[in-house]
């Protein structure tokens, strides 16, 4: 067995642990990996893949939510479908049951709520770049997009914005990698 500095060996064991309990669910529970860690994956699985993985920024966790669909609240259109309602007692639906947006990602608009690389401003879209804009420089809380599995609405648009403390951990918060293709 290879030696691994503790904090990547933790990493293993979560991810173990998610394949076992979530298999093909390309996120882990913020419950076990905080900020810090998020990075300390992204790192490992850089390590491992030799591939240059990150948290995308709020923009980019846009865009891949966007699927390539511009001038619509979702990724299929703007209307909700027949199935949107959620909650605390509703079942947490498996990968996939959204279908694919067109850059074939699944599961964007519900689920969980995905911690971005960007710290939160209510106002920083009056003041970014139009094009790529990289987040506030600092802040007390990070952004997350996507729908949550606990509300009663679970699907979120594409540009619905939340954000959170990083230090906060809840159920319906995790994160999904995203690696530069270019």
């Amino acid at each position: 067995m290879m030696n691994l500095r503790p904090e990547i060996a933790k990493s293993l064991d979560l991810i173990k642990r998610a394949k076992s309990t979530a298999n093909s669910i390309r996120w882990l529970s913020s419950n076990e990996l905080t900020g810090s860690s998020i990075n300390t994956y992204c790192n490992w699985l850089k390590e491992l893949t030799g591939k240059p993985y990150l948290l995308p920024t709020e923009a980019e966790r846009e865009k891949a939510a966007r699927g390539g669909v511009e001038g619509c609240e979702y990724s299929w259109g703007n209307k909700l479908p027949g199935n949107h309602l959620g909650g605390r007692n509703d079942y947490l639906t498996i990968k996939g049951t959204e279908g694919k947006n067109g850059y074939n990602l699944y599961n964007m608009s519900e689920g969980i709520h995905e911690w971005c690389a960007d710290w939160y401003d209510p106002n920083y879209y009056d003041i970014s770049p139009n094009r790529n804009p990289n987040g506030p420089k600092r802040g007390v809380r990070r952004v997350a997009r996507g729908g949550s599995w606990r509300h009663l609405i679970r699907f979120t648009r594409c540009a619905a914005r939340s954000s959170l403390a990083p230090e906060k951990q809840f159920s319906d918060f995790g994160f999904r990698c995203a690696m530069n293709i270019y």
